[in-house]
């Protein structure tokens, strides 16, 4: 059996991601109709999984408070595209995201599918 220290993970970042999206009833239900789907292997799955959270990245907008008389950025989520500049936001997520071992996310939900 592998070693898999972060909460039945072997990566801190899958484990975030599947944490996420079990917080997220809406992108959750997405999810198990991806892994519901008998027609894709599990490689497919996650391809698919993968391709959802980016996907979600595309609705992120920063807004710098600064110009509000406050310091910090707040970081707000749209349903239809991309606003703002995020580019710094947006590789930072994508570089952790490239670390994520999705097909574990897969059969995760596989297991809740077929308990």
């Amino acid at each position: 059996m592998s070693h898999r220290p972060f909460n039945g993970y072997s990566k801190y970042s899958t484990w975030l991601i599947h944490d996420y999206l079990m917080n997220n009833v809406k992108v959750q239900s997405e999810v198990f109709r991806v892994v519901k789907q008998e027609d894709m292997d599990d490689f497919g799955k996650a391809e698919e999984v993968k391709f959802l959270i980016k996907e979600i990245l595309k609705s992120i907008e920063l807004i710098d408070n600064s110009e509000r008389g406050y310091p910090g950025i707040t970081v707000r989520l749209f349903e239809n595209g991309l606003t703002g500049d995020v580019a710094l936001v947006k590789d930072l997520v994508n570089a952790a995201l490239k670390d994520v071992e999705w097909e574990e996310i897969v059969e995760s939900y596989s297991k809740s599918v077929n308990s």
